[in-house]
């Protein structure tokens, strides 16, 4: 079985399909088993815990860090390429800091044409794509961790 995801890719500033091998564990052949694979919660039926067993451990997989997926070929569905060579990072961030500098320095605003618009956009996202240090900043904030919601409260 091959997991597919999505990831942002620093070095082509676009979005990569990527893969991993994945073999699940056998199918549960006692209750006892799939007992303690939900923590002996015996509220679960047996006929649907091989298939939640499946789609946690496909979730799971989906956490395995990056350097382990592999890209595809042509086809996006069933040959890998070899290692994903790529720099994974939070799509918004870099939507936000490209929207940022294309206001700042490259003149975008709410009442210029579609065109003009897209025309800033893209002179920023050259510019981000050029800079090192921002590059570094988008790679940092991507795997920081994301503070728990306060609720209003001071911190």
């Amino acid at each position: 079985m091959i997991v597919k995801k999505t990831v942002f890719d620093l070095k082509t500033f676009g979005d990569v399909t990527i893969g991993l091998d994945f073999t699940p564990t056998p199918a549960f052949s006692t209750i006892a088993d799939a007992m303690a694979f939900f923590g002996n919660d015996e509220t679960k039926v047996l006929a649907a815990l091989n298939e939640v067993k499946v789609s946690a451990e496909v979730a799971k997989a989906k956490n395995t860090p990056i350097a382990e997926w592999h890209t595809f070929e042509d086809d996006e569905e069933t040959i890998l390429n070899g290692p994903a060579e790529i720099e994974s990072v939070n799509e918004k961030l870099v939507n936000d800091l490209v929207l940022n500098i294309a206001k700042q320095h490259f003149g975008f605003a709410k009442n210029l044409s579609v065109e003009a618009k897209r025309k800033a956009k893209e002179d920023a996202l050259k510019f981000v794509q050029g800079q090192p240090a921002l590059k570094a900043y988008l790679t940092v904030m991507s795997n920081a961790p994301v503070p728990a919601a306060t609720n209003g409260a001071s911190v």
